[in-house]
């Protein structure tokens, strides 16, 4: 259980911002270095989706190790992700909000706010699966891009439940999902890997209903270079 640290050394007084401070046993045990090593793989997109939060820094002490990761809005569609090591991540972050209906709305309020993050660097190699967020990662589903909702999560938050709430919000995603996908590929042509392809529920039928929507749509690049659907 969390609590105030009456006395705060001076290293935590002396800066702005929110510390969180994990003590560690006398003598470090195995949960304790699994749980640093944890934070230490925490990627730098876990900032995407804080609004208030800027930058992130992890320092493990039982590690050795430190992690500092830092959020530059360069257009309201646009964020470069820094880290300590010089890597910068660029992505392009868009959302839609949307009414909730009337069941939902005493709840969940009268609207809610679905986005989707694409990776803009490509250095040739396969990209990885993403997580799907709920303002934090949660898991990965077999998506190549990011996909961030106010879903329903079980307390361990392991997991997207498969419920009438989250079925909602998935159903807000394919012509979200379409309509950037066709704006973006012109000028990042490795987008064409987001299409979605062996996605585990219960996000699967959202992968179904993005198929369907992009085969009418310009997406192949012929040799003349414009953009022709597959069909």
């Amino acid at each position: 259980m969390p609590y105030w640290i009456p006395s705060p050394d001076p290293e935590f007084t002396d800066q702005l911002g929110t510390w969180f401070h994990l003590p560690k046993r006398d003598s470090p045990s195995s949960s304790v270095i699994a749980a640093g090593a944890m934070l230490d793989s925490l990627e730098p997109s876990t900032l995407l989706f804080l609004n208030q939060l800027m930058s992130l820094t992890i320092t493990n002490r039982v590690l050795h190790t430190q992690v500092v990761y830092r959020k530059t809005w360069t257009s309201p569609d646009r964020v470069d992700l820094h880290t300590n090591m010089g890597d910068v991540q660029p992505w392009h972050v868009h959302g839609a909000s949307v009414d909730v209906p009337a069941p939902f709305a005493s709840i969940k309020g009268a609207s809610t706010r679905v986005q989707m993050a694409f990776p803009l660097s490509f250095d040739g190699s396969s990209l990885p699966n993403q997580p799907v967020f709920a303002y934090l990662p949660v898991q990965s589903y077999g998506f190549k891009c990011i996909l961030q909702a106010n879903f329903d999560l079980p307390s361990s938050r392991e997991a997207i439940l498969d419920n009438e709430w989250n079925q909602f919000l998935l159903r807000q995603f394919p012509r979200l999902f379409v309509d950037q996908l066709v704006q973006l590929l012109p000028e990042f042509p490795h987008l064409i890997r987001m299409i979605p392809v062996d996605i585990a529920p219960p996000f699967h039928l959202m992968g179904h209903a993005v198929v369907r929507l992009l085969q009418d749509l310009p997406l192949i690049q012929a040799a003349s270079g414009a953009y022709v659907a597959p069909q």
